[in-house]
């Protein structure tokens, strides 16, 4: 087998191509956001608009993103730098600190959904319902024989 037909090499490509089409959406939505910025920002203003009864804090995104404890400090970082998140420590335990877009974020924030959506349609262009069922299934999968 030609190692480009293996599924794990072809999965590789498709991750690197897949970042560089979220990282130029999320440069037209804000020059100095990365894909991932973008992808946690939303994630964060989701939440803080329409469940706001649920606090949201760092290991939130840990999970919902499948990525280290460091990673996410260091988008975070980046991000209350630049002024588009707070970190605020939780009343009932100092050790978490829950997470709010700020009122910059909240400016671009419809910008940022439209992104998502605009990407959603181009990558999903040509696919049926069943096929994108399908796709998932495949890729919860993968994800579990992996894991």
């Amino acid at each position: 087998m030609e190692i480009a037909d293996a599924i794990m090499f072809k999965i590789r490509i498709l991750d690197n191509q897949i970042k560089r089409f979220i990282d130029k959406k999320a440069m037209s939505v804000d020059k100095n956001l990365t894909g991932m910025q973008l992808a946690v920002l939303l994630f964060v203003g989701y939440h803080n608009k329409l469940d706001k009864n649920k606090d949201i804090f760092p290991n939130d995104i840990e999970k919902k993103f499948n990525v280290r404890r460091s990673t996410v400090t260091t988008i975070l970082k980046k991000l209350v730098k630049d002024g588009y998140i707070t970190q605020i420590r939780a009343s009932y335990d100092e050790r978490y600190k829950r997470l709010f877009i700020t009122e910059k974020s909240e400016l671009i924030y419809s910008k940022i959904q439209q992104a998502q959506i605009e990407g959603e349609e181009i990558v999903s262009k040509g696919l049926s319902q069943e096929k994108i069922d399908i796709f998932f299934e495949v890729a919860n999968k993968i994800m579990e024989n992996i894991s």
